[in-house]
């Protein structure tokens, strides 16, 4: 019987960054499709040192869980 849950770490999902010309900056992986999710999304997002986040957007509904495992700077 297949675990009713899907285990991947998330630094081996694609980094999407250098795609939209970010890869100096961050990096941003989108793991939804890799772990099956079909009701949420789940992001992993690493600012590289000395940056700044680029950019936000929002939501209509608030739907967002976040965690930052570790941090340092200004």
């Amino acid at each position: 019987m297949a675990a009713p849950y899907t285990l991947k770490q998330l630094t081996d999902v694609k980094d999407s960054a250098p795609e939209f010309g970010l890869g100096e900056v961050q990096e941003a992986r989108f793991a939804g499709g890799d772990l099956e999710a079909t009701d949420t999304g789940v992001a992993h997002q690493r600012i590289k040192p000395n940056q700044r986040v680029p950019f936000a957007h929002g939501t209509r509904t608030p739907r967002r869980s976040m965690s930052c495992s570790r941090a340092r700077g200004a």
